[in-house]
């Protein structure tokens, strides 16, 4: 016989009549590399003006808002030039000689100048963040090594080879001594490029290959454990470190590699890692400045190709130029750029701090992504969708960078782990979303806006992970109920239009199209008997009113398709069915679908009369058999 039950209410979730949905799905059992750091540069700039033009008092201040990974934005990365670079108060190098003199021996080795601000910085920095890592790189070794003979233009003589990896290592010994071990150095700064104002070497890659065979053989004889990484230059150049690394000489030496964001694109990195899979590559610089366009088109351009591009090309660290500028884009001498900016402004009249764009976007990262966390898998998405990139913590928590490049807001759900949010993104913004790594969780969400009317500022009622999956557990105690079967119609599920046959065990529907769960969605159901698996579960006796178990359905479009198969109709003719629906808890009005029926499946389209509101509908549960009784 026919026995009828009316099920829920099991399944909610918000209807969006207007927009299809788009899914971030996230998988941490998949894993990329381990990350390093986030951070900027300690220039000779940057250090004379955090020294010199601050209070202790706000200096102090500062730097804990910058390196603290409990109260601050936590960076933990930083670039160190070796000598002078572009940003600098004179041109030095760390053994300079007279014109027409030489050092060999590096008898007049100093870090004198280093001592002045950078060294006495960077331990202020260090005590903050021990988990910092330091990436040093030469702009020119000293004159008198170079071809040109002078710190401008010129290449390495190829008799300098050998003083110049002693000069390197000597470097790397005397800031360990002062408490500052170095992570990983490079050979040369943009090898690639001979400025004619500021330091800078011409190194081809032929030369790079022999300096890092030297390079190698010496910290290898003298235990030195810094990293040495080739290239230091532009995406648009990856042949470089490929050619540099297919030696078979230099490799063995090579921890890996190191990118510039000026040209190319940060899939060069990926080229890079195909040829190479077991060699690390960091991206180490990218200035940003009053030449770069508006707060919008340089959040969407830094999100794209560093935050996400360079991550999701293998990056282990992101690490931005300046870390301090004043407002001039100094102090420094002539040469080099104009008009760039550091991650914060120091006002030289009084000592106060402007957050620039970088300190923004680069905090998406480093206040969320904890050192030594590993990318784990984020799933590319439509155009009109986010752009990701994802990271599991070493206390197993979750962080999730998501740029809205779009000039509407997005609302797009994350699937986790068989767990769902909803998100909503306003229009070109981006966001970092972080969530323990346990069932259920609750979200943080951080936003920065493209106008600016947010600056990493947390969203308020984050959403709370729930199942993306609705589970039957089937108990059947009576015979007739072994040919019982649970019908779910909804449309838009992936277990839409199946029959799911209720024999004894645990049945699970995934709920692939769901875009917001207000409740979770599993639930344990018991079909023990006529009327103990209901009895918590509400409904009412047909045909004086229809059953009152409903669930929330979900339309893409402007109209839900609900499908039933009710043989209690065939025993009548004209008949009118009620299809109740409700924007509340419980219906409380119709729409009214004519047809008859003859005990067939049958189909209704509804229409919503509220769009983007909630819609609840009804699903049966139906034991094969002759007649009908009525539900007790």
């Amino acid at each position: 016989m026919w026995k009828w039950k009316a099920i829920g209410p099991i399944l909610l979730a918000t209807v969006f009549a207007v927009q299809a949905q788009i899914n971030v799905t996230v998988d941490d059992t998949v894993t990329y590399q381990t990350m390093n750091g986030f951070g900027a540069a300690i220039t000779e700039s940057t250090a004379w003006l955090l020294r010199n033009k601050m209070s202790a008092a706000q200096r102090t201040a500062l730097l804990q808002e910058l390196f603290s990974a409990d109260t601050g934005i936590g960076l933990s990365a930083l670039r160190i030039p070796i000598g002078a670079s572009d940003f600098r108060l004179a041109d030095y190098t760390l053994d300079d000689m007279p014109a027409g003199q030489t050092d060999y021996a590096l008898d007049h080795f100093s870090s004198a100048r280093d001592q002045l601000w950078r060294i006495p910085l960077l331990r202020e920095i260090c005590a903050i963040n021990t988990n910092l890592i330091l990436i040093a790189s030469p702009w020119s070794p000293p004159a008198w090594m170079k071809s040109s003979g002078q710190l401008y233009r010129g290449r390495l003589n190829t008799g300098a080879h050998q003083v110049f990896a002693e000069y390197l290592m000597k470097f790397i010994q005397t800031f360990t001594a002062t408490g500052l071990p170095i992570y990983a150095v490079t050979m040369q700064n943009e090898p690639l490029y001979e400025p004619y104002a500021y330091p800078g070497t011409y190194m081809p890659a032929s030369q790079q290959i022999q300096l890092a065979a030297t390079v190698g053989r010496l910290f290898q004889s003298n235990a030195v454990s810094t990293r040495i990484l080739c290239f230091d230059h532009n995406w648009s150049d990856y042949a470089y470190p490929i050619t540099v690394l297919n030696d078979p000489v230099a490799r063995p030496f090579l921890a890996g590699s190191a990118f510039h964001a000026y040209e190319g694109a940060p899939s060069a990195q990926s080229l890079l890692h195909n040829a190479h899979p077991d060699k690390e590559i960091h991206f180490t610089e990218m200035s940003s400045g009053t030449w770069a366009g508006s707060f919008s088109k340089r959040l969407i351009w830094d999100a794209t190709y560093l935050l996400i591009g360079a991550t999701r090309n293998w990056a282990q660290t992101v690490i931005k130029w300046n870390l301090a500028l004043d407002p001039e884009g100094g102090p420094k001498i002539d040469g080099g750029c104009n008009g760039c900016e550091g991650l914060v402004t120091i006002h030289t009249n009084n000592g106060t701090v402007s957050r620039n764009f970088d300190y923004y976007t680069i905090a998406h990262l480093s206040a969320f992504v904890q050192p030594d966390a590993r990318r784990i898998d984020s799933s590319d998405t439509a155009s009109d969708g986010p752009l990701t990139t994802a990271f599991r913590n070493p206390d197993a928590s979750i962080a999730l960078i998501a740029l809205n490049k779009n000039t509407a807001a997005r609302e797009f759900v994350i699937r986790w782990s068989n767990q769902l949010i909803n998100v909503e993104m306003p229009a070109q913004s981006l966001a970092t979303i972080t969530w323990p790594g346990i069932a259920g969780a609750t979200s943080s969400v951080w936003i920065t806006r493209g106008d600016q009317t947010a600056l990493l500022q947390p969203q308020s009622n984050p959403p709370a992970f729930h199942p993306q999956t609705l589970t039957i557990n089937v108990q059947p105690e009576e015979a007739e109920n072994a040919g019982a079967q649970w019908r779910l119609d909804a449309t838009e599920w992936r277990a839409g239009k199946q029959s799911i046959p209720l024999s004894a065990g645990v049945h699970t529907l995934e709920c692939s199209r769901i875009i917001r769960w207000i409740e979770p969605a599993t639930r344990v159901i018991t079909v023990a008997s006529n009327q103990a698996a209901f009895a918590a579960m509400t409904y009412s006796a047909w045909p004086d009113e229809p059953r009152s178990f409903y669930f929330r359905a979900v339309a893409l479009t402007n109209s839900v398709v609900l499908s039933w198969h009710d043989p209690r109709l065939s025993w009548f003719t004209n008949t009118t069915v009620l299809i109740h629906y409700s924007t509340n808890d419980y219906p409380d009005h119709t729409a009214a679908g004519t047809a008859l029926y003859t005990g067939e499946l049958h189909s209704v389209v509804h229409q919503p009369l509220i769009p983007l509101h909630t819609y609840y509908y009804t699903i049966w549960c139906t034991q094969n058999g002759s007649t009908f009784t009525n539900p007790p």
